[in-house]
């Protein structure tokens, strides 16, 4: 919803985002993206996007509007006011191919440190291990780049293929680097 310039919820009416969402299909074809997301990864106190900007100024309109729709959420569920976030976020511009292939990776690699932080230091000893926690995990782009059709359209799979052709691709490529170290046993 909020990666639409269109789309307002000004005085955050109960239950209307929730109302869309369930009805996504009947969202109209004309929305305007202001962004293409590439990849995701919501974790318990912070969030990694993978984001391509379709239009000037997207990427910080779109930022924008995720941040106060889930401010105003949240202060409304717990009672409370104010901002929810310490600074604001941090980009980085993907200059090169090697980085653009390494975002999604380590993206999604984060929910790993909840279960194997050794992926950090390319000590990974049981890649099952690791892949299992990955696939288990719903907050996640990671399903999408292993072929699994989402629920919500969220991710633009066209740009995902761009990245890597097939899912195996994928997954080769982040067991190669999860592992770079002392390889799987």
């Amino acid at each position: 919803l909020f990666n639409d310039a269109n789309y307002s919820n000004p005085g955050f009416v109960p239950y209307f985002n929730e109302t869309l969402l369930s009805s996504y299909e009947a969202l109209p074809d004309d929305r305007d993206h202001l962004v293409n997301i590439l990849a995701f990864c919501l974790l318990p106190n912070h969030f990694h996007l993978f984001i391509r900007q379709n239009q000037d100024g997207g990427f910080a309109k779109f930022l924008h509007k995720l941040g106060m729709g889930y401010a105003k959420f949240f202060n409304k569920k717990y009672g409370r006011s104010g901002r929810l976030y310490e600074s604001t976020y941090k980009a980085v511009s993907v200059g090169d191919d090697a980085y653009f292939m390494h975002l999604p990776r380590y993206i999604h690699l984060n929910v790993a440190d909840h279960h194997c932080h050794e992926w950090r230091e390319g000590r990974v000893l049981r890649w099952e291990m690791v892949k299992n926690a990955l696939d288990l995990y719903p907050w996640s782009s990671h399903s999408v780049y292993v072929g699994v059709s989402q629920k919500l359209p969220i991710i633009e799979e066209s740009e995902v293929k761009h990245i890597f052709r097939k899912p195996d691709d994928y997954l080769n490529s982040l067991k190669e680097w999860a592992t770079r170290e002392f390889g799987d046993k």
